[in-house]
């Protein structure tokens, strides 16, 4: 075996062993860093800090903490430590290629070539990178097949496969022909669960949570689109069992009627107007802007980084978001991040390209703070599980990463991942580690 190789498999054979002790029931962790990010109060403490970790939970924070006998120390050094990152609109079992302007072509190509079984082999790699990255939750949001997307969060959750938490939202509720076009339009039942009533609509919500979805998505304004009654009917079911509805919509009109409905978030909402934001603050409805910047639409899909093919429809699009990002942020409306990133973008992992859409908040003018916290702990609010995850507290679950340098003065930051802990096991990172 060559060097190199043997050294590769010693260090992830050790890193597997200080992962596995974390796991452990009664073991104690303790990492150490120079900062820790407090989502709380969106502001970074310095000075030397410790996150006690028993098992996966976090058990005590501080600048001086008591380290009981037999723990694990880990000495991270000169990083920030945060809470993992969430990504509120992922596609895991999508591998579009951008080069491809025929998004027809690339479900032809996932339908009826790949399938439930090849797409899980690249959702599979989607979620490591994903994890790599430093994101330890995603909310999975349809486009899956018929069960891979429910195959895949079960696998995770098991341990059989590396990667993030998964929120499954399971086949996305929608009129019939969901949002393929007329040559796919009756393959719609592998990637949609066709609705033509409220009692369908209440029917396929209670199917997808007896599968195990945590979430249900709704497509609003494709084709027909829900109507206001199947809508009404299928966020009534979901919250009847505590679970949250999101909605697919672009304009202002669909997306007042999802807000009407009783909906929890919109995706997407690129045209949002006045009145429709004023609307989602008074109902408590989030936003998850699945924004590019205008350089990361000229590398991925025009490979022109002198951004001159853009089409102007484009450029108008893009200003059109980025009036409704800043209004929304003016108005306080809950924003959480959410990539909506299903491309092979050349250079960059699955992990690494969803966090292109932080660039566009920044291009937006959305402060730094609102902008980590939209991909923490305001992710978690609109997803509902800031009860456990988004922040670094006593009480919640181990998702912690170390970044290198300060996420609030340089938002780059979160592009040097150093460390990466899911549930008090550790993912990545060979630090120092020392018996107390």
């Amino acid at each position: 075996m060559e060097k190199w190789k043997l050294a590769a498999v010693l260090v992830l054979l050790a890193a597997s062993t200080v992962a596995e002790t974390a796991l452990g029931k009664t073991e104690t962790v303790v990492l150490r860093a120079e900062r820790i990010l407090d989502a709380n109060h969106a502001r970074v403490v310095a000075g030397g800090v410790a996150v006690v970790v028993k098992g996966a939970r976090i058990i005590e924070v501080g600048h001086d903490v008591a380290v009981p006998t037999g723990s694990q120390i880990i000495e991270l050094g000169d990083v920030t430590l945060m809470p993992g990152l969430i990504d509120a609109h992922a596609h895991l079992l999508l591998d579009f290629d951008a080069a491809i302007h025929d998004d027809e072509e690339n479900f032809r190509r996932a339908l009826l070539e790949d399938g439930d079984a090849g797409r899980l082999v690249y959702g599979r790699r989607h979620a490591r990178e994903y994890l790599h990255a430093g994101f330890t939750t995603v909310r999975d949001v349809g486009n899956s097949g018929r069960d891979a997307g429910a195959r895949l969060a079960q696998e995770i959750s098991k341990g059989q496969t590396d990667g993030p938490r998964v929120m499954n939202c399971s086949r996305a509720l929608s009129a019939p022909g969901g949002q393929l076009g007329a040559v796919l339009r009756e393959h719609a039942s592998q990637e949609y669960r066709e609705v033509e009533s409220a009692a369908d609509a209440r029917a396929a919500v209670a199917d997808a949570i007896a599968m195990g979805a945590e979430c249900i998505k709704l497509i609003v304004d494709a084709g027909r689109g829900l109507t206001d009654e199947e809508m009404t009917a299928a966020v009534e079911s979901a919250h009847a069992a505590d679970v949250r509805v999101t909605a697919h919509v672009m304009g202002p009109v669909a997306g007042k009627r999802a807000v009407q409905a009783g909906v929890d978030s919109l995706d997407h909402a690129y045209f949002a107007n006045e009145e429709l934001l004023a609307l989602m603050k008074r109902r408590n409805v989030a936003l998850v802007p699945t924004d590019l910047s205008l350089a990361a639409v000229c590398e991925l899909f025009y490979r022109d980084q002198e951004c001159t093919e853009v089409p102007e429809d484009f450029r108008r699009m893009i200003d059109s978001e980025r009036w409704r990002l800043r209004r929304a942020g003016q108005l306080d409306v809950l924003i959480a991040a959410g990539s909506d990133m299903y491309y092979q973008w050349p250079g960059r992992t699955r992990g690494q390209a969803a966090l292109a859409v932080l660039d566009a908040y920044r291009e937006a003018g959305l402060s730094k703070e609102s902008i980590v916290r939209s991909a923490t702990l305001d992710a978690a609010r609109a997803l509902g599980i800031d009860s456990t995850v988004g922040s670094i507290d006593v009480g919640k679950r181990a998702d912690i990463i170390a970044v290198e340098g300060d996420p609030l003065q340089d938002l780059e930051a979160l592009q040097r991942v150093r460390f990466v802990m899911r549930g008090g096991r550790i993912y990545r990172g060979l630090p120092d580690v020392m018996k107390e």
